[in-house]
């Protein structure tokens, strides 16, 4: 419930342009995201001592295969240290039907970093890898069929 909260308030912040201090996204041929297609995104430092949500903006077709994605993402702050996670979000209802909004194509908000601060001067590397893997195989999956593109925006709380 409290994730829930946290997406539906942070679409609203997103409605506020005004607290927009990132937004970039990144398209794939063919709608496919192949398996060692990492997908770099470059930040200038913000402002230190303001906090900001980082989500991740996915749009997907009816060609996507899976009810949930597994994305490996990575933050490399100017001074080398590494944020890295392993996330799993759902992309479908239990019915099937598609979560997100759009006809043809669906766009889904997908909440990564709360209160987020740059604490560090200089340009901020966030990177976001696919890492599905289909039921009873260890190996990912090569080519991702159905994602259109991959989008991050960050969005500066009000303090």
């Amino acid at each position: 419930m409290k994730r829930l909260i946290f997406i539906l308030t942070t679409i609203l912040l997103a409605s506020c342009s005004n607290n927009l201090a990132y937004d970039a996204s990144k398209n794939f041929k063919d709608n496919i995201w192949k398996e060692h297609n990492t997908v770099h995104f470059s930040v200038d430092q913000l402002d230190s001592l303001a906090k900001y949500d980082i989500n991740i903006i996915l749009r997907n077709t009816n060609d996507y295969e899976f009810s949930s994605i597994f994305l490996i993402t990575k933050i490399t702050k100017p001074n080398k240290t590494v944020e890295l996670d392993t996330l799993e979000y759902l992309m479908a209802n239990p019915d099937g039907s598609w979560l997100g909004t759009g006809n043809t194509v669906k766009e889904n908000w997908l909440a990564y970093k709360h209160n987020y601060t740059f604490d560090t001067k200089g340009k901020y590397d966030i990177s976001i890898n696919q890492a599905n893997r289909k039921d009873g195989n260890t190996n990912g999956v090569k080519n991702l069929k159905g994602i259109t593109d991959i989008g991050i925006q960050i969005i500066k709380n009000k303090q």
